[in-house]
């Protein structure tokens, strides 16, 4: 006969097992298979650009756990939804850092993400909203940012809070991507506007390296 010692030994073992199981499955390797999202939002350089004279340097978002994921969310009241059967191709954190570097490259500095290069501002960004929001009428996309603007030292130059809300026109998920991406372009370009005077002054050092 097995001891109680034994039992409790075999436990974790057979819990570990199911865990691993389930995270099969939630990848695609079950019977649920997952389509991956991954967004793009649209850059036209404007005529004026230069952005040889200033780099930046932007930090991964800050976000909450549940934002912090790869999930798409929707927004009942104040209840948060993973929508089923789908993901973004990264974590929302990583994803909104990566289509900003891209967007904001070439129209207001020349761009990177902190640690890639010595930049004479520094950018940081809290994730507030990142999802679809059920409405009256259906979907709507919702990004809310706040940002800060640091020089190379550390000193912080400006705060802004940026939104940008887009309906998606119904509940299907390529409408409601469709959405996401026109909310976080609005958004971009916002910050983009903001961000181009006060990199102007030509107050900041760059930072070594």
């Amino acid at each position: 006969m097995m001891s109680s010692l034994n039992r409790l030994a075999i436990v974790p073992i057979v819990v570990t097992i199911a865990v691993v199981f389930l995270s099969a499955c939630a990848l695609g390797g079950g019977k649920t298979a997952y389509r991956l999202i991954a967004p793009e939002v649209d850059a036209p350089q404007p005529a004026q650009a230069d952005p040889a004279e200033r780099t930046l340097a932007v930090s991964r978002p800050e976000a909450d756990q549940t934002r912090d994921s790869t999930r798409i969310l929707v927004r009942r009241d104040r209840t948060l939804m993973p929508w089923k059967g789908t993901a973004w191709i990264d974590r929302a954190p990583d994803l909104l850092q990566d289509l900003l570097v891209r967007f904001l490259d070439g129209r207001v500095a020349t761009v990177g993400r902190t640690g890639s290069l010595p930049a004479e501002f520094r950018l940081e960004l809290v994730m507030r909203r990142f999802e679809m929001a059920e409405r009256s009428g259906g979907l709507e996309a919702e990004v809310i940012v706040v940002v800060r603007l640091f020089d190379a030292v550390g000193r912080l130059l400006a705060v802004n809070t940026l939104e940008g809300r887009e309906p998606a026109g119904g509940d299907s998920l390529d409408a409601s991507v469709t959405a996401m991406e026109t909310a976080m372009g609005e958004v971009f370009s916002d910050l983009a506007d903001w961000l181009r005077p006060k990199m102007a002054r030509g107050d900041a050092q760059v930072a070594p390296e």
